[in-house]
């Protein structure tokens, strides 16, 4: 499954709303998403009218990460091995198994921050190389837009709480920090994030212009400190069951 695919699945396959940071042309929007394509370097192309915009899909999350990537991942990579494992070694005499776990809470609203930052700055680095590769490939007559979807694959999704608001509310990784480095960097003409809202995936558009991030900058609920940020330590649950060859081809038959 491409990355594309991947996006559909998730965030086109289901009825919802968008939400939006920046005043979009509705027509411009559809035009944008009905003419996505998979792509190499970056993963996707949308080629419409007199311009092609170039999406580049990357993930982050709130979790430690060092060298050998993120501790959620790292742990869900673990869990998924401990399972397969016992499937080896134990299925066949118990005829089914399942297996609980959990993975262990390591997240922090710096983490979350710093690990957006490192993943935009090494895609911002790559931007000239995909421009000198869709020149090569569709030539330099056409307008070409650079925008990132940012997919934040914290495990149940990011928060804030305030007392004041009754309910967690949606968090993105927006720091004083990150916004200087959107300003530094008006080639990318717009951002999407792919988030976990409670229940069900949503998309965030924006553009990066100075309008949407003064509004950003200039929003009380967007100044969110550690005590405010809240994530959650998910159970997981593993469940096999064997199925004896010859059911299989019994059914087969039927």
């Amino acid at each position: 499954m491409n990355e594309l695919e991947k996006i559909i699945s998730k965030y086109f396959s289901k009825d919802g709303t968008g939400i939006t940071y920046s005043d979009f042309n509705q027509e411009e929007v559809d035009k944008l998403f009905r003419n996505m394509k998979p792509y190499e370097r970056p993963d996707i192309l949308s080629i419409y009218d007199n311009k092609i915009v170039a999406i580049e899909h990357f993930e982050f999350d709130s979790y430690k990460n060092n060298k050998d990537g993120s501790n959620y991942k790292i742990q869900e990579n673990l869990i998924e091995q401990k399972m397969q494992k016992a499937i080896k070694s134990q299925l066949k005499e118990k005829g089914e198994l399942m297996i609980h776990d959990k993975i262990k809470n390591t997240s922090s609203l710096k983490q979350y921050y710093d690990n957006f930052k490192k993943v935009l700055l090494s895609h911002i680095d790559n931007i000239s190389e995909y421009k000198e590769h869709i020149i090569k490939d569709f030539g330099n007559e056409k307008e070409i837009e650079f925008w990132f979807f940012a997919e934040d694959v914290s495990p149940l999704g990011s928060y804030y709480y305030r007392r004041k608001n009754n309910s967690p509310s949606l968090l993105l990784p927006f720091s004083n920090e990150n916004i200087e480095i959107l300003k530094e960097h008006r080639e990318i003409k717009g951002l999407i994030f792919g988030i976990y809202a409670m229940s069900e995936y949503k998309m965030v558009l924006m553009y990066n212009d100075t309008k949407t991030l003064n509004l950003i900058e200039n929003n009380e609920y967007f100044q969110v400190d550690e005590s405010e940020f809240m994530s959650f330590e998910p159970q997981t649950t593993g469940y096999a069951l064997l199925i004896p060859k010859d059911e299989i081809g019994d059914d087969i038959n039927e």
